[in-house]
């Protein structure tokens, strides 16, 4: 048993070759193991010029490592950008704080790259800017591949029904500013689906989205909400001349032939307009009018534009309230069968 107790024993004294790993290691073999992090490490003085930089980070920066020491950033940059980095991280080390940021910096080949950096300041009671960055490209593509498909339509590329609505929403935040929603609804569209195809339908849609989209200011928004069924934000507008002018160009845009495949495609649109502050107060007040109208114009003559107003509306109301009488009448078994002969007096 006591042999086996002293056999088990570590000793206490180390040989020599483990007390030399102990000691700090050389100068030489920190700078291969900073250099071989896969994350790139930059240290720049209270000026912001680069004391040390490994070879991860001239990679990002797409600029040689021994061209980086004693250079700062703002001597790769463009004229005021230089300037404006420069002043920037000056600031940053003077103040002694520490942050992150996410910025898209040129690659070597032009790509751009998504970098996530962490700074901080002080180190061994010195002044000095300690950067460390990380290649976060991947996790910002399928970060934006997300965003693309919550807030845009697939087939057109439109901002959908989400993406207008927060839109909507944000401008709304002034009570006072004049805009107009314009639905847009195709007329016999699914004639067009059943005899041509899908494929001929969807590529309608697509010419459609693209043949609206030229009327548009870059302060508009065009959205498709569903099927054939576009939203469109006119914002801002000053009075309903300048409505009536975009409405009426698009109308007429619409009735000319779209060429898909060997067809010569036909069609029109129905459109309803509502007016902030006019015909509502909220986006689903102003979207719900603007619908009542289009399916006005529908019901009225296709393939022209309705500006809602109160006969709309009540128009609208009362054929609802009709339909839901109707529908209670027949679950409850309120109608009465009567028989009414037809007679020729002759």
């Amino acid at each position: 048993m006591a042999k086996s107790e002293q056999s088990s024993t570590v000793p206490v004294s180390a040989p020599a070759d483990d007390r030399a790993a102990s000691e700090p290691p050389p100068a030489g073999l920190l700078a291969q193991i900073v250099d071989h992090l896969p994350i790139a490490l930059t240290v720049q003085d209270h000026d912001g010029r680069f004391i040390l930089a490994n070879a991860a980070a001239a990679a990002h920066l797409a600029i040689p490592l021994e061209a980086l020491i004693g250079a700062s950033p703002g001597d790769f940059l463009p004229g005021a950008e230089a300037v404006d980095r420069r002043e920037w991280e000056i600031d940053l080390i003077r103040s002694g704080k520490s942050t992150t940021i996410e910025e898209k910096v040129a690659g070597p080949e032009g790509e751009r790259t998504w970098l996530t950096r962490h700074q901080g300041m002080r180190i061994l009671d010195r002044t000095l800017l300690l950067t460390s960055s990380l290649d976060i490209t991947e996790r910002k593509q399928v970060e934006e591949g997300l965003l693309q498909r919550v807030n845009f339509d697939d087939l057109t590329g439109l901002p959908n029904r989400i993406l207008i609505r927060d839109r909507v929403d944000l401008i709304l935040r002034d009570r006072d500013r004049r805009f107009a929603l314009a639905f847009i609804d195709l007329d016999n569209f699914k004639h067009i689906n059943d005899y041509y195809s899908h494929a001929v339908g969807d590529a309608l849609l697509l010419k459609i989205a693209q043949r609206i989209a030229k009327r548009l200011r870059g302060s508009d928004m065009l959205a498709r909400i569903s099927g054939d069924e576009f939203l469109l934000l006119l914002d801002p507008i000053e009075d309903g001349s300048q409505i009536a002018t975009i409405v009426e160009q698009i109308l007429a845009d619409l009735k000319q032939p779209f060429h898909i495949e060997a067809f010569e495609v036909f069609t029109s649109a129905s459109i309803g307009v509502s007016v902030h502050p006019e015909h509502g107060l909220t986006y689903e007040e102003l979207r719900r009018n603007a619908d009542s109208a289009m399916y006005r114009a529908k019901s009225d003559a296709k393939g022209a534009a309705i500006y809602f107003d109160l006969d709309v509306g009540r128009a609208i109301t009362a054929r609802m309230e009709l339909e839901q009488r109707l529908r209670l009448a027949i679950r409850d078994c309120r109608f009465c069968c009567a028989f009414q002969p037809k007679v020729d007096i002759r």
